[in-house]
C-alpha cells in the first residue's frame, strides 16, 4: 500500500487567523482547544487533531479526520484568500484544488479518469473547471518557468516523486504530509517550516474523578466476527508497516471500501494488534527512521511530553518508537521488547483486558518507588495463539495510566524478568 496525503494551504502566514476560524466551528460542536501538549493518541469521538505549518510563504493545515475535509475548507474559506487543496492517495493518483471565494477555481488528477477529491463533483462541470498550470500562476504570483515545470509534472512516472516536486516547485513541502506522518514522526521537518499540533477535545469527554487501579477487575475480551486471538495477543506477525497504513486507511475508508472488504478480519486485526503493543513501532518509515518520543541520558530514558523517566539495564538498548504523543518509551533486553505507551485514565476497563482462552497467573498489585499505584499481569496465552506470557506493568498517575507491555516464550528468563521488573518500579515522574 502507498502513501495517503491531504493538506489545505493559504498563501501567507496566517496562523492566528486559520486557528480562529478552526477554533470557532470546532467549539460550535463541542470541541475545545487542549491546553497543553497532547499526552494520548486521538479518539475519533472525543478528540480532533490539527497540524499547523508554517514558513512565511504558506500557512498549511493537516486535519485528523479526512471524512470532515469539506468543512475544513468551508471554514477556512470564510478568510478572503485563495486555498489550495493537495492530496496524493495511495502513492497512485495525486492532485490539487484550487478554490477561492468558496468556489472551485480549478481541479487537476494526474489520472483524469480517477479524481478523489470532493468524488461527487465532476472535473469538467461548470462549477469544477479543468484546472492547469496557469491556474496556479495565477492564483498563487508563480512566474513562467515554475509555471512550466509544473505542467511538465505529469510526464513523472513516480506519483509520490511528481507530488513532492509540485510542493517543492510551489515552496511548500511542508503540505508533502498527511496528518498521520506528522503525528508518527515519519517525516523530516523541512527547512524554515515551524509546526504546532493542536488537539480539541469534546467538552463532554471527561476522565472519572477517583479510579483505583488495584480494585478495577480484570475482564475476559473476546475478539468478535472476523478477529483472532492471535491478533489481540499479538502473536501474528504484522509488519509495522501494515499496521501503519491501517491506521491511515481508517481515515480515508469512504475511498478504500471497496478495497477493505476482502482484508477487513485483516485491518481488525491490525487495530487490535496495535491496542495491544501500545501502537509502537520500530522501524523507519518514509522519508528515514521514526523520531524516538524519549532522550537518553546514559542509561535514563526521559520523555519530556510526559514528564516521566525510566533508568534501564546496562545491558538493555532503547529502540525507535513512535512519536505518536501516546508512546512514552520502548526498550530491548534479552531479545524481549518492551514498549511503554500512555492511556486515558477511563480507558482502565480496556487495559486489564485479557483475551479469551488465556489465564491469569499472576496479579501483583504494589507500588513504584514514589509510592504510585502499580499492578504486574502476568497472562499465560493460549496455545493455539501460539502460547507464551503477556506481561503486563500498569502505573497509575494522577493524569494517566502508563502501561508497560510485552510478549515472552513460555519459560521466562528470570534475570530478564527481574530486570524488567526493576525497570518499571522505577517509573518516576520528572
Amino acid at each position: 500500500m502507498g502513501v495517503f496525503y491531504d493538506s489545505v494551504s493559504l498563501p501567507g502566514d496566517q496562523r492566528r487567523a486559520v486557528l480562529t476560524a478552526l477554533e470557532r466551528w470546532l467549539a460550535h460542536r463541542g470541541f475545545e482547544l487542549h491546553d497543553g501538549p497532547a499526552l494520548f493518541d486521538l479518539d475519533p469521538v472525543w478528540d480532533r487533531g490539527v497540524f499547523l505549518r508554517t514558513n512565511g510563504k504558506w500557512t498549511v493545515v493537516c486535519y485528523s479526520e479526512h471524512e470532515e475535509q469539506k468543512r475544513v475548507l468551508h471554514e477556512l474559506g470564510t478568510l478572503e484568500a485563495p486555498l489550495l487543496s493537495l492530496w496524493l492517495w495511495d502513492s497512485e493518483v495525486w492532485g490539487w484544488d484550487v478554490l477561492d471565494g468558496g468556489r472551485f477555481a480549478g481541479t487537476f488528477s494526474s489520472d483524469p479518469d480517477f479524481y478523489v477529491s470532493h468524488p461527487d463533483i465532476s472535473i469538467g462541470r461548470q462549477n469544477r473547471p479543468h484546472g492547469t498550470a496557469e491556474t496556479l500562476a495565477s492564483r498563487f504570483g508563480l512566474d513562467a518557468t515554475t509555471g512550466a515545470a509544473i505542467g511538465r509534472l505529469g510526464n513523472l512516472a513516480d506519483n509520490e516523486q511528481a507530488f513532492a516536486e509540485l510542493c517543492r516547485l510551489l515552496d511548500l513541502e511542508g503540505a508533502n504530509a498527511g496528518y498521520g506522518e506528522l503525528e508518527h514522526g515519519t517525516v523530516p521537518e523541512p527547512d524554515g517550516w515551524r509546526t504546532e499540533h493542536l488537539v480539541f477535545v469534546h467538552r463532554t469527554a471527561v476522565d472519572p474523578l477517583e479510579v483505583d487501579l488495584h480494585q478495577a477487575r480484570i475482564t475476559r475480551w473476546s475478539p468478535g466476527p472476523g478477529g483472532t486471538i492471535e491478533a489481540v495477543t499479538g502473536t501474528v506477525e504484522i509488519q509495522p508497516a501494515v499496521l501503519q497504513e491501517l491506521e491511515r486507511t481508517r481515515r480515508k475508508r469512504w475511498l478504500m471500501l471497496s478495497l477493505l472488504k476482502p482484508i477487513g478480519a485483516v485491518a481488525r486485526a491490525g487495530k487490535q494488534c496495535q491496542e495491544w503493543l501500545g501502537r509502537i513501532f520500530t522501524s523507519g518509515g518514509r522519508g528515514g527512521a521514526m523520531s524516538t518520543g524519549f532522550r537518553i541520558e546514559g542509561r535514563k530514558l526521559i520523555n519530556d511530553r510526559h514528564g516521566c523517566r525510566i533508568e534501564i539495564p546496562a545491558e538493555a538498548e532503547p529502540v525507535v518508537v513512535s512519536a505518536r504523543p501516546a508512546s512514552v518509551f520502548a526498550f530491548r533486553l534479552g531479545g524481549v521488547e518492551v514498549t511503554c505507551t500512555a492511556r486515558r485514565l477511563s480507558k482502565v476497563e480496556e487495559i486489564l483486558r485479557r483475551p479469551g482462552g488465556s489465564k491469569v497467573e499472576r496479579d501483583d498489585k504494589t507500588e513504584t518507588v514514589d509510592g504510585l499505584p502499580t499492578r504486574h499481569v502476568v497472562i499465560r496465552l493460549a496455545e493455539r495463539g501460539g502460547g507464551g506470557r503477556l506481561v503486563l506493568d500498569v502505573v497509575q498517575t494522577p493524569r494517566a495510566f502508563y502501561v508497560f507491555v510485552c510478549r515472552v516464550p513460555s519459560e521466562i528468563d528470570p534475570a530478564v524478568y527481574d530486570a524488567v521488573r526493576e525497570t518499571v518500579t522505577g517509573f518516576r515522574l520528572s
